[in-house]
């Protein structure tokens, strides 16, 4: 069974042999890899432009790096998890790889917002592994283009064609509204929404439950949210005791825009969203609490050295006596880490499935 990393490069390997742009063309290129760009980047020419559409931090660090690399030739990099902030000029190609999507509603939702930026005679590519849907979303092409041809098949994976014969209908009017619903988490109401391909589809699960019950949160904390999800964590810190700043921090744009949605529709002003690999552009930053639920998946890959990592950037970034707060499965031996961190480390709530650990800074020396 290929690992997810090795059904990507054959991804884009389709991609780049089944969609050859011409000079002067425009191509918008969602979730394609960066050196892809960079070769369509250099067929269309100054004349031309390819617009690269990315949700995960570190591959559209990548694009930023090919787009460097191109120099006057234009490339642009964008880190978003929708297409809102794209000009409406229209586009002769859209390439999508399928499997860097991190649902099936995300994946049609730039799908369907992809399409009405196609020019008509314009041609839609999508390419992706079997495992990752991309014979189901073959049929969704098929609907909404009346024409779907499959070009080419290759250690499990697909690449489509879906050709804009005339002018499409607009998305159903509220098919990709947000679920909107309501929590009571510390005696309080909070109004918050779902996002699918978001930890948890966004909602509050067990384990970011018993997290926030056991934040003990004290009149001007400076809080940090690492990994923030929903945003929910956050958004129940800072209400919690006056005065409370909080920074959350996630490499997932669906992610950023879903916690920027939840801290509006609870007036959260004192919030500040930041895009960081962990915590890398707020390193020089420091807080008096640490809030955490780490993740074990980057994309579809198991990462067991994420924890560590989450771990580590928390003992850098707290105060000496501050306070970091990580919610586990029980099985997860992370008190041995947290001690070497920290100094010292205690089970603060638990159930026979979670526990939340509290690990306290040890003072300077």
């Amino acid at each position: 069974m290929p690992r997810a990393a090795d059904t990507r490069i054959y991804t884009n390997e389709l991609l780049r042999e089944a969609l050859v742009p011409e000079p002067g063309q425009r191509v918008l290129a969602l979730g394609v890899a960066a050196e892809v760009a960079g070769e369509w980047v250099r067929a269309v020419g100054a004349a031309g432009a390819v617009v690269a559409v990315e949700h995960w931090l570190l591959d559209w660090r990548r694009l930023e790096v090919e787009r460097e690399h191109a120099q006057h030739l234009p490339l642009d990099a964008v880190f978003a998890g929708n297409l809102d902030g794209l000009s409406d000029e229209p586009f002769d190609l859209v390439a999508i790889d399928v499997s860097a999507y991190p649902s099936n509603p995300a994946l049609l939702r730039v799908t369907r917002a992809a399409t009405q930026r196609l020019k008509v005679g314009g041609v839609l590519y999508a390419a992706g592994p079997k495992d990752a849907g991309i014979l189901s979303f073959t049929k969704r092409l098929e609907e909404i283009f009346g024409n779907a041809q499959p070009l080419a098949y290759r250690k499990g994976q697909r690449v489509v064609a879906a050709h804009k014969l005339g002018a499409l209908p607009p998305p159903e009017e509220g098919a990709a509204e947000p679920q909107a619903y309501a929590a009571e988490l510390r005696d309080m109401w909070f109004a918050l929404e779902y996002e699918p391909g978001v930890f948890a589809r966004g909602g509050v699960d067990d384990a970011t439950a018993m997290l926030i019950d056991a934040l003990e949160i004290a009149p001007g904390d400076r809080v940090l949210d690492l990994g923030c999800g929903s945003g929910v964590v956050g958004i129940v810190a800072a209400r919690l005791a006056p005065d409370v700043t909080v920074t959350m921090t996630d490499a997932d744009a669906y992610a950023l825009e879903l916690a920027r949605r939840n801290c509006a529709h609870n007036e959260a002003a004192a919030i500040t969203v930041v895009a960081a690999d962990i915590a890398d552009t707020i390193a020089g930053q420091r807080f008096s609490v640490v809030a955490c639920n780490p993740p074990f998946h980057q994309r579809h890959e198991h990462a067991p050295d994420l924890a560590p990592r989450f771990m580590r950037a928390a003992a850098e970034m707290l105060d000496p006596g501050g306070r970091a707060y990580f919610v586990a499965n029980r099985f997860q031996p992370y008190e041995g880490q947290l001690s070497a961190l920290f100094g010292n480390v205690a089970e603060v709530e638990g159930d026979e499935r979670y526990k939340v650990l509290c690990a306290i800074k040890a003072p300077a020396v």
